[in-house]
Order: structure tokens, then C-alpha cells, then sequence
């Protein structure tokens, strides 16, 4: 945990930058932790140390700063939680273990021409373990039980079918070496290793909003980026250009949001739509039948799911075309339709996240809550909705907080 723990030192001592210089290595301890805590304990009281490291590693500084304490606090419970659970000690070899993990034939009386290792491949044929089972200068073997003398680590380190004693190797100087069959099998362990991180990575994402996948571009909090980007620029820019049209601002506001909630109504059905039809493809082959298979079915689900989601860009283009034929009498001006197009794209990401991401809007005369952001004046009456809420998924925490005009 060194590196996480440094993390978590820069922060305390507002070391900022330093916080930022080695992320990776973090964001990995983090995941792993999280990995060996398993469902003995639950991941969602860390998630303010998960927003730490996101925004170090994306740069937010401001932002960084504000999750400071509970990120530092929520770390040294994860240390408590880390201590509760058992750890397999990986000494599990007797007092007659020699340093580097594997008794020696002589000490244990086997015949060194049986004897079956039970190390994995890269510690059995690493140069230094061949030394280490090669026969030891001023020992003899137990007079109760004579040993064949050893004449070549080779026998002993080759479970391998077809690799004898390979003849004069010359890379190595080691005729028992054959380097080229170490290196093939390194890199096959090393790929099936990738392949179980992957595997496990994916296990413990799906459907867990309270674990964020660092290296997603489309994870919940980039989309909250987005719309807190959008309601900066194509926002903006579409209410300066209708208020030069001396619209009232209310009015401009009301229709933008129109806008807006006519795009979340048209890409949430669509997304369960096409994800219904990437089941249906992917158990009907031939495109015989059309009915949908059963939901029940995890893996089918899980995988549609994350096909949908990978591949949302590819959709954009359809759902645009539906929805300016739908709604282009509305999009009167350059700057509106640009906004229309923008909120087509942003509200369909939100739709294929499993779960999908909830937009709110609040209705006239309602209170307002600690949710909710003022737009020009005071009050405590919300009068109309300027920018929705956006919810990490329905009854979940907020990704962005609404913002709305109180009664004077």
C-alpha cells in the first residue's frame, strides 16, 4: 500500500502536485484492496477516497481539494477493513524451506529424478532456482536412504514433454537452459495474468456504481463533465442568441429545457429498444424469431450491456435524424439546434450506463433542497427549472447539482 499511502500523506500535507505524479500506481493498490476485501466488507464508504484519486488523475485540483478530509478519513478505515480480513501467509513450506521456497532433494530424502515440483513455471525454470537445486558442496545423502548423485538440474526442471537436455545452448552457457521455451512460457503466463485481471476487473464493475472504472471515457463522472459543460457553452449560447431575439429570459429558459427533456424522452426508450435487439442477435444467429430471451440470463445480459455501451457513438448519428424529424419545427436558430444535437448525444450516454443515469426536474411551487443550486435571485418557492438535476442512477447520489429560479 505504499504507493496509496503516499497519496494519502500529500494530501494531508497539501502536496498537491506530488498528490498527481503517480496516480496509476494508486488507482491500482486502490482497485486491488478493494479486490481482497471482497464482500466481506462494503465498497460504498470509500467512494469520497475513489473521487480523490479520480480528479488527481484527471487534473481537478478544486475539486481534489474539497474531498481532501473524507478521502483521508475514508482511507484510514479502509486500512481497518484491509486488517480484518485473513491473508493467506506465503511461507507454506516447512522449517526445511530453503530461502528460496523449495526443499532441497537431499533434505527431504525423494529420489531428485521423481521429484515433481509444484512451483509455477516462471519460478521453475528461473536461473537462479536451477542454482539453488543443484547438487550442495560438503553434503551426502542419509545413510538410510541412499540417493543417486545428481549430475544436472535438468531432469528435476523439465515437466515439460519434450524438453530433454537441450545440446550446447550458447546463449546461456548452460546446456540445461533452454531460454528460448522460458521465454514463450513467460509470455503466455504473463497474458493469461492480464486476461484474469480483466476477467475479475469486469466482476467487480458491473453493476456497482459505487466502484468507477478509472480508465472508462464514458463512466458516469465524465458524463456529469459534459453536461456541466454543455450548460457552460451550447447552454449558453443558445440563450444569448434567442434573447437577441427578444424573447424573454423565462421563455428562453422553458423552451430550452423542452428541448432538452424531449431528447432524455426519446433516447431511453431507444436504449431498451436496442438492447433488447442485441440479446435477440446475438441467441438467433440465423434472424429466425424476434422474441426476447429471457433476462434472467446474466452472462447474455452482461455482455449486451457492455456492448451497447462501447458502441453508443455508433448510434448517434440515427437518433439525431429521428429526433430533428421529430422536433426540428422547434429549432428555429443555428445556436439551438447545435444545443438540440448536444443534448441528444449527452442523454443517450446516460441511458446506456447500467445502471442509467436519472435527469430530474422539479416541478412549480416545490421547496427547494439542498440539491438545487439559485439562478439569479433568492428564495425558498421554486418559481421554474433551469438545468436539471443528474442523478447517479434513480434514489442515487447526485453527479450534478440542478439549478432553478426561486420566487421573489
Amino acid at each position: 500500500m505504499e504507493s496509496l499511502e503516499n497519496f494519502v500523506n500529500y494530501l494531508r500535507t497539501n502536496k498537491y502536485n506530488d498528490a498527481m505524479g503517480n496516480v496509476l500506481a494508486v488507482k491500482r493498490e486502490f482497485i486491488t484492496m478493494l479486490q481482497h476485501l471482497g464482500t466481506n466488507v462494503g465498497t460504498t464508504s470509500y467512494k469520497n477516497l475513489q473521487a480523490a484519486i479520480t480528479l488527481a488523475e484527471e487534473g481537478h485540483l478544486r475539486s481534489l481539494i474539497k474531498h481532501k478530509v473524507d478521502a483521508i478519513t475514508e482511507y484510514e478505515q479502509l486500512k481497518e477493513d484491509f486488517k480484518k480480513v485473513p491473508i493467506q501467509s506465503p511461507s507454506l513450506f516447512s522449517s526445511k524451506t530453503s530461502d528460496r521456497g523449495m526443499q532441497s532433494p537431499l533434505d527431504t530424502g525423494m529420489d531428485a529424478n521423481n521429484l515433481q515440483m509444484q512451483q509455477s513455471p516462471r519460478k521453475m525454470h528461473s536461473p537462479a532456482r536451477m542454482r539453488n537445486l543443484s547438487p550442495m558442496k560438503n553434503h551426502s545423502p542419509m545413510k538410510n536412504n541412499p540417493q543417486p548423485t545428481i549430475h544436472s538440474p535438468t531432469r528435476v526442471l523439465s515437466p515439460i514433454k519434450g524438453m530433454g537436455t537441450p545440446k550446447n545452448n550458447h546463449h546461456t552457457g548452460n546446456p540445461g537452459f533452454d531460454s528460448d521455451r522460458i521465454r514463450q512460457q513467460e509470455e503466455e503466463i504473463h497474458n493469461l495474468r492480464n486476461r484474469l485481471s480483466m476477467i475479475a476487473s469486469q466482476r467487480l464493475h458491473d453493476g456497482n456504481t459505487s466502484i468507477a472504472d478509472l480508465s472508462d471515457d464514458m463512466r458516469p463522472s465524465k458524463v456529469a463533465e459534459q453536461f456541466s459543460e454543455m450548460y457552460d457553452n451550447e447552454f449558453t449560447d443558445a440563450f444569448q442568441e434567442l434573447t437577441s431575439l427578444n424573447m424573454q429570459d423565462e421563455k428562453v429558459v422553458k423552451h430550452l429545457n423542452k428541448v432538452l427533456k424531449a431528447a432524455y424522452e426519446l433516447t431511453k426508450p431507444s436504449s431498451e429498444a436496442q438492447l433488447n435487439g442485441i440479446m435477440v442477435a446475438l441467441t438467433h444467429p440465423q434472424g429466425e424469431g424476434n422474441n426476447i430471451p429471457d433476462k434472467s440470463m446474466e452472462d447474455l445480459l452482461r455482455f449486451a450491456r457492455e456492448t451497447q455501451r462501447r458502441g453508443a457513438k455508433f448510434a448517434l448519428d440515427s437518433l439525431r435524424k429521428d429526433f430533428f424529424d421529430k422536433h426540428g419545427e422547434y429549432l428555429t436558430s443555428h445556436c439551438l439546434k447545435v444545443f438540440a444535437l448536444r443534448c441528444v448525444d449527452l442523454t443517450w450516454y446516460c441511458n446506456v450506463q447500467h445502471p442509467k443515469l436519472l435527469l430530474e426536474w422539479e416541478r412549480e411551487g416545490d421547496i427547494l433542497k439542498d440539491y438545487l443550486k439559485p439562478y439569479t435571485r433568492s428564495g425558498h418557492t421554486i418559481d421554474y427549472q433551469v438545468w436539471p438535476t443528474l442523478f447517479l442512477h434513480k434514489d442515487g447520489p447526485v453527479l450534478l447539482k440542478g439549478i432553478v429560479q426561486p420566487k421573489s
